[in-house]
């Protein structure tokens, strides 16, 4: 099972924000671990390409992503990668670097608004994120080389073998999710989200 817990915190911004985005991730981390597989003593390593891993309990595989105020942690048994984005303008020139011919056309194809183009565009982003985040490549990797479509509803991606969800969350927030094994087609994430006190409510993702 895919267990993936959101959570606000409070943003901060200067110098703090990269520390203050790292703190909400280790105790996003430390609460699915204890809640989920009632673990509480862990060990985190890096793999030689950077990815954390839990060293300890290398069954366990996590991903652990933030934008603005938004943490995301996302656990399983399986190789996996998380991303959430806020939907925001972004720069037009964006569009030849990051996207494939494929993915490009579907701007230009399209009638659609400026918010419609902003959804789009991470919506596309955070799966292309999830997908070199569950890998391991990071920036390594360039993003046209992976190319995303939507066909009625279904994410269609050039490579085969991993598999993605997607859904949008309040506040104009994009979360994507990638991971190696087909999960049985009874078998959907399980979403947990927190404002910043603690528990608010989960249910199954579809």
């Amino acid at each position: 099972m895919i267990n993936i817990y959101v959570q606000e915190f409070m943003e901060e911004k200067g110098r703090r924000k990269h520390q203050a985005e790292h703190e909400a991730g280790k105790k996003l981390l430390k609460k699915m671990l204890k809640e989920i597989y009632e673990v509480e003593d862990y060990v985190i390593e890096s793999e030689p390409q950077g990815k954390p891993r839990l060293s300890s309990h290398p069954e366990i595989q996590f991903n652990i992503s933030h934008s603005s105020h938004l943490v995301v942690c996302a656990a399983a048994d399986t190789i996996l990668g998380v991303d959430v984005e806020r939907i925001r303008p972004f720069r037009s020139q964006m569009l030849q670097k990051i996207f494939s011919p494929e993915e490009q056309e579907m701007f230009s194809g399209r009638r659609m608004n400026e918010e419609e183009q902003r959804r789009l565009f991470f919506q596309l982003w955070t799966l292309k994120e999830s997908y070199v985040k569950a890998v391991g490549c990071g920036i390594r990797m360039p993003l046209k080389s992976i190319s995303f479509s939507f066909d009625q509803g279904k994410i269609q991606c050039s490579q085969k073998q991993y598999q993605f969800w997607q859904t949008e969350l309040p506040d104009q927030y994009v979360l994507s999710v990638c991971w190696k094994d087909k999960l049985p087609a009874t078998e959907k994430p399980y979403l947990t989200v927190m404002d910043t006190e603690g528990y608010s409510g989960n249910g199954w993702a579809y």
